[in-house]
């Protein structure tokens, strides 16, 4: 009845019995320990409620999870945040999955309320992708505020 040892127990094809691990920053894969790779896609989201139409994201602010006093849980160690473009939606999706070159990247360390993000984006869609930096490393991201205009434009 001690809840140290209440764990949800998942037979693994290796024939190992896991559990899942709160604070753990690497996957036990056996004999060995393999680096998280986590992320998570924000979109692809209309910038202008008319599809044939453009808008444009004149800046945006980042927020990350953690930094309250007590806790169980560690705070956030950072996270890349890489903005994609398109004229359509699938196009955004095809560049994230295919491992296209971001339209803009910033990799943020720490906690809270992040500088400002100025740079410009226009087009009919952006989408975000959050991911960790580095292995052995965790992130949690907590809100990303962009501020989008429509801007008229026609898509060619």
């Amino acid at each position: 009845d001690d809840d140290d040892y209440r764990k949800l127990l998942i037979g693994c094809a290796d024939g190992y019995i896991r559990y899942f691990k709160d604070d753990a920053k690497d996957d036990d894969v056996g004999a060995t320990d393999t680096a998280i790779s986590a992320y998570v896609t924000m979109g692809p989201i209309p910038m202008n409620p008319d599809p044939e139409l453009e808008g444009k994201m004149i800046g945006g602010f980042v927020t990350l999870a953690g930094g309250a006093t007590g806790g169980a849980f560690s705070d956030t160690d950072g996270c890349q945040l890489n903005l994609y473009r398109g004229n359509d939606a699938e196009t955004v999706l095809e560049d994230i999955k295919d491992g296209a070159t971001a339209f803009y990247s910033v990799a943020f360390t720490g906690t809270g309320r992040k500088t400002r993000i100025t740079t410009k984006v226009n087009g009919n869609f952006v989408a975000i992708k959050a991911h960790t930096i580095a292995t052995s490393q965790t992130w949690s991201f907590e809100k990303f505020i962009g501020n989008i205009k429509p801007t008229g434009g026609r898509i060619a």
